[in-house]
């Protein structure tokens, strides 16, 4: 209960947002490449602490902590923008002009947890100010998907540029409900799939990592109706089961996965009815 709460009233995200922010702060140097990853909530936290980057720099350490404060009130506040006049000085003053390597996600969700209207109303207002957009800052940037997710409240957050982007973009679709493809079950036939895929992706961007931990993927692994399960089956009975759109962005690059193929056509029972997945076969 304690992480729907969470999830339902935000509990921690700005925290994990600024803590995030200050390390970088305090850690960085010239000439180091940042790579930031994360996972539903985590995923959301993850561009967030991207958009707070490119508002207002990345703060020079000697004017910690007080000014981190500062440059988060900045991006808190909806009206001051990238290119406003606040946050143009701000970073002109006080911050160092970075880039971000390599920005890995997976199913972004916002507010999640307790899927009562008058606590959804609250996250509205809470999340909106938040800067999840594709920023110009990333040089790469990858958002593993989950095809499978049919709680609407657990609805993803796509990258969906308005314009065809500079930077490296893919936005992939995975066999798998929300915990399938992101990870959190036992059994990580699923989960490992959309791993090994972004390994694949972080390597190629040039970070040294350690495949021993990545060998269990295989498409026909089990898959979890989290829409049947949630909150003991209630949820189930008060909502419609919610097909996520496929193919939606303009310029967002989604792709299919062929793990998503490959079992429609080894799987009699699997069969997605997500509207622009139908419309693409």
């Amino acid at each position: 209960m304690t992480n729907s709460w969470g999830g339902a009233f935000g509990t921690g995200l700005e925290f994990n947002i600024f803590q995030g922010y200050e390390f970088l702060a305090r850690e960085y140097q010239d000439g180091d490449e940042i790579y930031i990853a994360g996972f539903s909530r985590g995923a959301y936290t993850a561009r967030s602490l991207v958009g707070l980057i490119r508002n207002c720099g990345l703060i020079d350490p000697k004017y910690l902590p007080v000014n981190a404060a500062i440059a988060y009130g900045i991006y808190r506040t909806r009206g001051d923008k990238p290119d406003s006049r606040t946050a143009a000085f701000f970073r002109s003053k006080f911050s160092r002009q970075i880039k971000i390597k390599f920005l890995g996600v997976w199913d972004t969700v916002g507010a999640l947890g307790i899927p009562l209207d008058i606590i959804q109303e609250f996250n509205l207002e809470f999340y909106e100010f938040h800067d999840t957009k594709l920023s110009s800052i990333v040089e790469n940037a990858y958002h593993a998907v989950a095809l499978d997710e049919h709680r609407k409240h657990y609805d993803v957050s796509l990258w969906s540029p308005d314009k065809m982007p500079q930077q490296k973009i893919e936005q992939r679709w995975f066999v798998g409900s929300h915990s399938d493809v992101g990870g959190g079950h036992k059994d990580r036939a699923l989960s490992d799939l959309s791993l090994r895929w972004m390994q694949d992706k972080a390597g190629a961007a040039g970070l040294d990592l350690d495949y021993a931990h990545v060998g269990n993927e295989n498409y026909l692994g089990r898959l979890t109706d989290s829409y049947k399960e949630f909150l003991g089956g209630i949820y189930s009975h008060k909502y419609a089961r919610n097909y996520r759109a496929v193919n939606t962005t303009q310029y967002g690059n989604e792709t299919i996965d062929e793990s998503v193929n490959k079992r429609r056509k080894q799987d009699r029972n699997y069969e997605p009815r997500n509207s622009g997945l139908l419309d693409s076969d």
